[in-house]
This record gives C-alpha cells, structure tokens and sequence, in this order.
C-alpha cells in the first residue's frame, strides 16, 4: 500500500472505509461540474468507483494511482489525487494526472500541496518521465495548482468541448522529469546562500516587493485600482480649523484622518467634514467606507452618522477604556426602505403557494449535467420577468425569507429574482454557486439585514 506525508496531509492509497466520504465527492455536482461523467447518483455507484480504485491498487502492473488525501492531524477527508498510465517507454511512463478536493476545503494550498508530493513520487519513485494535465480555461482555481506544482503551458485548444450548453476552451499543460529536476535543484542552489539581517529596506527594494504583489494581483485577475486621496479642509482666518482625509481601495475608502481643532468641537464641524468627504467619496463609486478610532476620541460620533463596530483591540494604548477601534459604514439605500422591501416579500410569500417541481437531486429538464442541490420551485399565480411564476429555493433551515438572487441570463436575455425561503449559510454559498457556473448566467445574493 502507497503511503505518501507531506507537512499537512496523508496521501494514501483508497480503503473500503472511504466509502462515505468517497461518495460525497463524487455525488457532489460543483466537484463533479468538470468531468460530469464521472459524477456519480447513488452509493452504489460510489461503491463501485471505490472498489475500481482498490483493485486496481493491488494490481502487479498497476496502471492507475488515484490516492484518498486526509489531513494528518484531523484525519479530515479532503479528496484525491493521482494520475493514470497512458505510455510505457524506454524513458518512462507517460501518464496523465488529475484530482479533485471538497468545496470545504478550499483556498488552503491543500491540493498545491498533495499534488506536490504525487510528482515527486511519480519521477523518483515510479519511473515516470512525463506528467500531462489540463482543464478548462474557465476554471482558473485548477489551473492555478498547475502552475503552483511547476507545470508548463504547452497548449490552448478553442472551441474545445461542449460542457454545460455552450462551447468552451481547453488547456493543456505538461512537466518533464528533468525539468522538475531542474525546478528542485533551482530551489535547492537558492537555498544555500540566503542571509537573514534585520537592517532598514531601501526604497527601491520596496518597490521592487509592491511590484511584485501587483504581479500576483494581476495573475489571479484583480483589477488594477491605483490609491487615490481624497479631503476636506475647513478653514478659518488662514488657519486650519478641520480636516478629513483618506484613501481609496477599489471599492473601499480608508478614512486615515479625521480632525477638528479644539476650539470647534462639538459644534457640528466634524460632522459636516464627515459628511462632506462621503458625499465625494460616493459620487465616484466608492461602497464601504472604514476608519479606526479609540479611547482618546469620542467613539460614539461615528456610530452616530451610521458606523458600525467591525473590531476592538481592548486597552490597545495600555490605558484602561482606551481601545482601538474599527468602524465600517456601506452606503446603501435608506433602512425603512429595505424593512419595507423585505415586507412585500414575506407578504408574497404567505399569500401564495409554493409549488416544489425540482426536488434536490432532480435534473434540469434541457440541461441534465445540472442536478439541483436544494428543492427549487415557485409561487403558484405569480408573474415574473420570464413570464413564469416567481421562482424560489427552499432551504432545510425554516421558513424565514433573509435573501434573494438576482440573476441575468444573457442567453434569454432576461433578468430575474430567485426568492431564498429557510437557507442555511451552506445552501445559500451553493445556490449562489449554481447561478454564476456559466459565461451566460450570472447572479449576486442579496441578505436580509437584521438588528
């Protein structure tokens, strides 16, 4: 039995008691969405994929290394990993690799990681000469653990397959035994002669490191926002009595200064400064604003215009009371509006039945790949965009309505609004997932604020 370790994980070969965590990664349409034959519809069909596996790893001339991933510590079921043999030639194996990891368990560099350690057992212990792998253009996280592990782009296929109702694009990439060798030797030379000192960085070295983070930023698609800042300086007799400042952050606005002169407290300069600089703030797009405060200055004044604690570092300034304080304020609509929005809804809703025609687990009836993860409906003698009845999902967490999905469909070039009836946290992150898993559809979740 193959028994791989790396700092975090245990990758291994398959047991008989995988079967249920086995099964929840197969029957799981968002894992599963890229290679839908694979997805499986029962236990018994994950049963007979699992036992697949374990034989094939008994096999003397085994041509399939397909590992379970747990964590070493918690034992936590993670998912797999591994590759099949497709060549066997004078240089070694040619395989092709592939893996899959739970929802739960992304963006932890578990799957970076695992994968890591597979090439490395490939070429050194398993006489493998090249590794191929692939994806979808689209799934930008896969292809990302590609690039993380050393693999090489060497082809991009258009109009490659059709998946999920519209035609999409291939890559492929590629990692040789001696170009890993050469990637570890690399690491290795660089390693040798590092020197650690703790002397002041000079301003061109910092650059060189801000450039670099753009690079990344840039690579996992952020949009470049250059900070830019923005004030209000009141004035009285040539000399300044108040000031309000800050930065903006894409979507965010830092508030780093906000001062009224001793004199003209308390007589509602600082508030209209305040007032002022959102307004401006605002007119260019900005959606959240945030400042930090403490014991020295009257927190109170921020909550009165609307901030909300976000943090609190208790006695930061070593002075009992006098904490470090974080507000957050997001510019929205007028609170009455929203209770009166969300009104109409809970009016709606109990004025109408709700009619389940696509049961958790069911198929969409033009697209069978989809397999609904909650019970989807709607509100009998209701009219929507589509000209169908109000479409809802209907979660296993009661009856209240705290969120709806707004969605725009560019092939039918509509728009429309789904209505979330007893979601969990879990159920809305998988009905927000199943609105935006096509280039035509996209949707935002909407929550129902409360307190």
């Amino acid at each position: 039995m193959i028994r791989l370790t790396t700092e975090r994980l245990i990758i291994r070969d398959p047991v008989p008691t995988d079967i249920d965590d086995w099964h929840r990664l197969l029957s799981d349409p968002k894992t599963m969405y890229y290679l839908p034959d694979i997805l499986t519809h029962s236990i018994d069909g994950s049963r007979q994929n699992l036992d697949t596996a374990i034989a094939e790893s008994k096999t003397p001339n085994r041509t399939k290394f397909f590992f379970s991933i747990e964590h070493g510590d918690t034992g936590a079921f993670i998912g797999t990993v591994g590759y099949t043999v497709t060549q066997t030639t004078p240089l070694g194996k040619f395989v092709g690799a592939g893996y899959f990891i739970l929802p739960e368990h992304h963006g932890q560099g578990y799957m970076t990681e695992a994968l890591s350690e597979v090439i490395r057992f490939a070429f050194e212990d398993n006489n493998v000469y090249r590794i191929s792998t692939g994806c979808l253009i689209e799934n930008q996280a896969s292809e990302r653990v590609m690039q993380k592990c050393g693999f090489i782009k060497e082809a991009e296929y258009k109009s490659f397959v059709w998946h999920d109702g519209r035609v999409k694009n291939r890559v492929e990439y590629r990692l040789l035994r001696d170009e890993w060798l050469l990637t570890i030797e690399r690491q290795a030379s660089n390693s040798h002669d590092m020197i650690f000192t703790d002397r002041e960085i000079i301003k061109s070295e910092l650059d060189s490191i801000y450039d670099d983070f753009k690079k990344i930023e840039v690579g996992d698609g952020v949009p470049d926002s250059p900070q830019k800042r923005y004030q209000y300086i009141a004035e009285k007799s040539g000399q300044v009595i108040g000031f309000a400042s800050g930065l903006t952050n894409h979507k965010w606005f830092y508030l780093s200064d906000m001062w009224v002169h001793q004199e003209y407290r308390r007589q509602g300069l600082g508030s209209k400064l305040l007032k002022m600089l959102e307004e401006k703030v605002k007119s260019i797009g900005i959606q959240h604003i945030y400042t930090w405060t403490s014991g020295f200055i009257n927190p109170h004044f921020y909550e009165k215009h609307g901030y909300r604690k976000f943090t609190i570092f208790e006695n930061f300034f070593e002075v009992d009371g006098y904490h470090h304080i974080g507000y957050r304020k997001d510019f929205e609509k007028p609170a009455e509006y929203d209770a009166a929005f969300w009104s109409a809804f809970d009016k709606l809703v109990s004025e109408s039945k709700i009619i389940i025609d696509r049961p958790k687990g069911s198929r969409h009836p033009k697209y069978p790949d989809f397999m609904y993860p909650v019970d989807y409906g709607y509100l009998e003698n209701t009219s929507s965009m589509d000209g169908g009845e109000i479409d809802i999902w209907k979660g296993t967490d009661g009856e209240n309505i705290d969120a709806i999905i707004c969605t725009v469909d560019l092939m039918k070039k509509d728009s429309e609004v789904k209505i979330l009836i007893g979601c969990s946290e879990d159920e809305k992150r998988i009905i927000l997932e199943a609105h935006n898993n096509s280039e035509y559809m996209k949707g935002i979740l909407i929550r129902r604020e409360t307190g």
